[in-house]
Parts: structure tokens; sequence; C-alpha cells
């Protein structure tokens, strides 16, 4: 099961920097996340430095995590549910 905060950072529209564990690839992946080992605090900080020195790729992933979080709405998720109904 995906944590729930995940959603929410989603829809945050904010880049992302996440510890890359399997869970979390559930919802975030490439293109909506900048993935860090979770034990290393040099590769959090080189993320984190990057991306204030990227405007681009800052723009980039808010754009993404808007609209991946799309799919997770309560509407969409209710579509689906119901889709499986005849």
């Amino acid at each position: 099961s995906s944590p729930m905060k995940m959603f929410e950072y989603l829809a945050s529209g904010r880049p992302i920097i996440s510890s890359d564990l399997p869970v979390f690839h559930e919802v975030l992946n490439n293109s909506n996340a900048i993935f860090c080992n979770p034990d290393d605090a040099f590769a959090w900080e080189e993320a984190l430095n990057a991306l204030l020195e990227n405007p681009n790729q800052q723009k980039a992933l808010s754009a993404q995590t808007l609209e991946d979080a799309k799919k997770y709405s309560w509407t969409e998720r209710a579509r689906h549910i119901l889709s499986n109904f005849p």
C-alpha cells in the first residue's frame, strides 16, 4: 500500500525529493520525483542543491506532480471502482 502522504505531496505541486524505497515507487517515478538513498545525507544535499540551481527542473517536476495527482483524485478513484460494475 502506498503511503498517503505521497498523494498529498503530488497534489501540492511542488518538486519532490524522496527516499528510494520500493513502496514510494508505487506512486512516484523519475518524472515526478528525485530519488535518494535514505542513508546517504550527501545524496540528499546534492539533489536539493541541483534542484535549487535548476528552475526548469523545478517547473517540470511541479507540473508533472500536479498532472499525476489527477489520477488519484476521489473522483478518479470512484470512476475506476464503478467501471468494474455492469
